[in-house]
């Protein structure tokens, strides 16, 4: 078993969070029952606290939504300018 964390941006990013676990050992190890059940708690803890931070945000569909309100979608583009004539469009 491994555990990756990927995050979706303009690109997927993954990552190896974990080295290789192996769960099909002795299941009379103390220590190797003990180390599998703390990461699966942890899976736990964390992803209940992404459930409660997404859970919180608002949503909003995109003919509703204005600039300031999907700062959270876009951190680091806001805007982009129109060929030569400078216009700016924001989003």
């Amino acid at each position: 078993m491994c555990v990756l964390g990927a995050v979706f941006t303009d690109t997927v990013v993954v990552q190896q969070l974990t080295d290789y676990i192996w769960t099909g050992g002795n299941p009379y190890c103390d220590e190797e029952l003990l180390s599998v059940a703390h990461l699966f708690k942890a899976l736990s803890v964390s992803l209940n606290h992404l459930h409660m931070f997404y859970g919180s945000l608002a949503t909003h569909s995109a003919a509703s939504a204005s600039h300031s309100n999907n700062q959270h979608i876009y951190l680091l583009l806001h805007s982009y300018h129109v060929s030569s004539d400078g216009d700016e469009v924001k989003f």
